[in-house]
């Protein structure tokens, strides 16, 4: 493998612990989203949202 066939990777993201916290990958749970509610002045019937 020669040098040029070698994958890039800029490491100029990596220089501050600002930019490193910006860029890395997050973990979402279930639990951290929240269930929208519409509420309607209509007398408490249900209806589906178009």
């Amino acid at each position: 493998m020669s040098l040029f066939d070698q994958p890039r990777r800029p490491r100029r993201l990596r220089n501050s612990a600002l930019l490193r916290a910006s860029v890395r990958q997050n973990v979402l749970f279930q639990n951290d989203l929240i269930m929208p509610v519409f509420l309607t002045h209509v007398d408490g019937t249900k209806r589906e949202i178009p």
